[in-house]
């Protein structure tokens, strides 16, 4: 599932300290944390995506927002590593004639580039690309599964639901400590993210395919399939979304 992460504009800090105060008066949402990802690259070994959080600190308009690039194993499906990348602060400017959306880069301690390190492994980027004509990719209470042309690919349900779990718990457990510095506007507000993670009680009802791709790499012989889906956590408002890896059927 794409999401847009915005431009970058100077002077939010400034803006966001004189404009809170004037802010429209609504009842405070809780704190939720969304969680979805978008595919990035590829190599001998591992699938690349972008992971991106989206914090709202328990309010309407501030938003958090941490991109980390992930290696996802193709062995296993689960992640191998992990490194951030970019850190914003969204929130809207009120002292004008007109609300002005504001976006400020924060630091993030260790930030890569996500085309370097790519390079640096031997990998390439992968655009996302609609399936081919025959190919579909179905989940019931038992499996996520995708047919066509290469064959079955499986994914039972049980793997499917670990592998979403994994992919809350670290991207939450990912976002750096927040500053009790002042330095970010709103955190009085906030707890960490690592706080904000539901059971992952999942079930395939709540869950949807957003899309699905086959990606073909020589040194297996078969292509990899893989799965953009989103589920719902009861514990969470947000959906948790993930490039999930299907395996072929044994």
């Amino acid at each position: 599932m794409t999401r847009i992460f915005g431009f970058v504009a100077a002077g939010l800090l400034a803006a966001t300290a004189v404009s809170a105060p004037v802010t429209p008066a609504r009842a405070t949402p809780p704190q939720i944390l969304e969680v979805q990802e978008v595919l990035f690259g590829v190599d001998a070994e591992h699938v690349y995506t972008l992971r991106h959080t989206s914090d709202n600190l328990g309010l309407h308009i501030p938003g958090l927002e941490h991109t980390f690039l992930v290696a996802r194993d193709i062995e296993t499906g689960r992640d191998a590593e992990i490194w951030p990348v970019y850190r914003v602060l969204r929130a809207i400017d009120y002292s004008g004639t007109e609300d002005r959306p504001t976006v400020d880069t924060l630091p993030m301690e260790g930030a890569v580039d996500p085309f370097a390190l790519l390079a640096e492994r031997g990998g390439w980027p992968v655009a996302w690309r609609p399936p081919f004509e025959g190919e579909e990719a179905t989940l019931t209470a038992q499996a996520l599964t995708v047919t066509g042309h290469s064959g079955e690919y499986v994914l039972p349900t049980a793997q499917l639901f670990e592998i979403l779990r994994e992919t809350a718990a670290g991207a939450a457990e990912a976002v750096q400590p927040y500053p009790d510095d002042g330095s970010i506007p709103f955190l009085s507000h906030a707890v960490h993210p690592s706080e904000l993670v539901g059971n992952g009680e999942y079930k395939a009802e709540n869950c949807s395919v957003e899309g699905h791709m086959s990606v073909y790499l020589e040194l297996y012989g078969k292509p990899l399939q893989l799965v953009d889906i989103s589920c719902d956590d009861p514990d969470w408002i947000e959906p948790v979304g993930a490039i999930v890896i299907v395996p072929p059927a044994e």
